[in-house]
């Protein structure tokens, strides 16, 4: 073999040597960060990130699969505008989120599921005080704060004993914008809509 052949040798086992360690390092990166986030104020994770190649975590954050268990973690919405776009470059999503904490309501159990291209699944079993709820919101709903802050402020009596809240909705994202598009019920006069934006704005910006 001549010299240039050997050269040539090395240098290819040398890159798929390096790609076999991104493939095994890129994923347990991506999964380490994610777990931090969502942990950030106490609680545990384990997060799950599949991709092939993994290279595809860098170049634009996509994968093949993402999954999320996590407990006992207290978050709250960010402002970020796209909550959905780390979320959005994932095949499939699977997110369990138990006994916790989003703003004002206490999460018994949120489920955030989306499989291809299909719009995400929002499921919550959660627990609010009317009162605490319309006062959060009013903070953050714009054309709606008047609204809402009349409802906090009591010109409509709301409670400050926590109420159940059991909410299923198809969320779609529009380039990582949380939209839901389908919702029904609402909690003591407060429609769902609202407070499903809360909790994936809450929860989806964390992972």
């Amino acid at each position: 073999m001549s010299r240039n052949a050997r050269i040539g040798a090395v240098a290819a086992s040398a890159a798929v040597l390096v790609l076999i360690a991104l493939q095994v390092a890129l994923p347990r990166l991506a999964s380490s960060a994610a777990e931090e986030r969502l942990t950030e104020r106490g609680g545990t994770a384990e997060v799950s990130v599949s991709a092939w190649p993994a290279v595809r975590l860098l170049l634009g954050g996509d994968g093949d699969r993402l999954r999320v268990r996590a407990r006992e973690i207290e978050t709250e919405s960010t402002g970020n505008e796209r909550p959905l776009e780390r979320l959005d470059g994932f095949g499939e999503v699977d997110v369990l989120i138990e006994d916790s904490v989003a703003g004002p309501i206490d999460l018994r159990e949120v489920r955030l599921n989306r499989t291809g291209d299909d719009d995400y699944s929002l499921s919550v079993d959660a627990a609010v005080a009317p009162r605490d709820l319309a006062r959060h919101l009013g903070s953050r709903l714009g054309a709606l704060g008047g609204l809402v802050g009349g409802l906090a402020g009591g010109s409509i009596p709301l409670g400050d004993e926590p109420v159940p809240v059991a909410l299923d909705a198809i969320v779609e994202s529009d380039g990582g914008r949380a939209r839901v598009v389908d919702s029904g019920g609402s909690v003591a006069g407060i429609p769902l809509g609202p407070i499903a934006d809360l909790i994936v704005g809450a929860v989806a910006a964390r992972i």
